[in-house]
């Protein structure tokens, strides 16, 4: 659908050059505790979890978070669920927790290492990994230990079905599930290397976020794993909406130590934003709909990113106008002249003849 814009310029022999101003933006949000928050999952935009210090868990429903009873003074480490009623989040002391909706409870872990990371296929094929060389699994009714092939620490675990699932760890460890059987621990360049978290977007297109004294991010490509970033920051968290919209969060060192988001494009990873607090992790629902948790109880929240493009310019008897077309705009794209007057606001998805007169 097209829609005219009419701008009105003090001189008609100057070619109308839009500025688009792009509101997408990254916005704190009130999460009422200072505690730590480390990890953050939902099913939705309006139905997200949020773990972390003295066994915090907070909810967000679309309006506000609130905080939940967890019965435990234990940092909870990571969080991940099926929906919105089946829930689970594990932490320090092989601590295992599991929400059915209505309230957390505890479940036995059979472990006392720490637990860094869970995902799954279902509520009954979850995947928990910690200390040690920790990895359990989930059957519906009991976790049962499963033999990693290694003994160090896995931080992270993460996959695209129940034969294609990975686990991250500390001397530059990737370790892959088949559905049988875990492989081989994979080593890369950097032995010393800490390796913190993983998105699997597909069996082709895979992330990995760690650091070594330098940050590093791997991609794998279905063929092969190399480097696709290093620079002088720390990154623990990733997670993306595609392959070419991958956010990696952490902290970096500027005077002090500060939180740091980088997103990629699917051409070049960019800093986006910094904070006073070091960033743990990432979650969105959409490219439209992300979150960020850190230290200090932050949480940010991310609105879209909206992307637009100038087709042409139409030059008529009477009239000039220029033709963008606006996409992934959920808050509002603003407009202006050359000059910066008659300035549009809360334009959104669909195409424009952007008027002169």
């Amino acid at each position: 659908m097209k829609r005219n814009v009419l701008l009105q310029l003090f001189f008609l022999t100057v070619l109308f050059i839009p500025n688009i101003v792009l509101s997408g933006e990254w916005s704190s949000m009130d999460s009422g505790t200072t505690n730590d928050l480390i990890s953050v999952w939902g099913i939705s935009g309006t139905d997200v979890f949020a773990v972390g210090g003295h066994g915090t868990i907070l909810h967000y429903n679309g309006n506000v978070w609130s905080s939940m009873n967890s019965g435990i003074n234990n940092t909870l480490i990571s969080v991940w669920g099926i929906s919105g009623t089946d829930v689970f989040a594990v932490g320090g002391n092989g601590t295992i927790l599991h929400y059915n909706g209505t309230s957390w409870s505890p479940m036995n872990s059979g472990s006392g290492d720490e637990l860094w990371g869970v995902w799954g296929i279902s509520g009954t094929d979850v995947f928990a990994v910690g200390g040690n060389g920790t990895i359990l699994h989930y059957n519906g009714s009991m976790w049962s230990s499963m033999s990693s092939g290694t003994t160090v620490d896995l931080y992270g675990v993460g996959g695209s079905s129940g034969e294609n699932i990975y686990a991250v760890g500390e001397n530059n460890t990737i370790i892959h599930y088949d559905g049988t059987n875990w492989s081989s621990p994979i080593i890369g360049q950097y032995s010393n290397t800490i390796l913190m978290d993983i998105w699997v977007g597909s069996e082709t297109d895979i992330y990995v976020v760690g650091y070594y004294g330098l940050s590093i991010i791997y991609h794998y490509d279905g063929n092969d794993w190399y480097d696709d970033y290093e620079g002088y920051d720390y990154l623990v968290g990733v997670w993306g909406s595609s392959g070419v919209d991958v956010y990696a969060v952490g902290a970096i060192f500027e005077y002090s130590w500060g939180g740091e988001i980088l997103h990629y494009d699917g051409t070049e990873w960019t800093y986006t934003l910094g904070g006073a607090s070091q960033f743990w992790d990432v979650w969105g629902s959409s490219r439209m709909d992300v979150f960020v948790v850190g230290d200090e109880g932050t949480i940010l929240y991310y609105d879209g990113r909206p992307t637009y493009s100038i087709s042409g310019v139409v030059t008529g008897d009477v009239q000039t106008y220029v033709i963008i077309t606006l996409s992934g705009s959920s808050s509002g794209v603003t407009i202006t002249d050359s000059y910066g007057n008659y300035v549009f606001t809360g334009l959104h998805d669909g195409i424009y003849n952007c008027y002169t007169q």
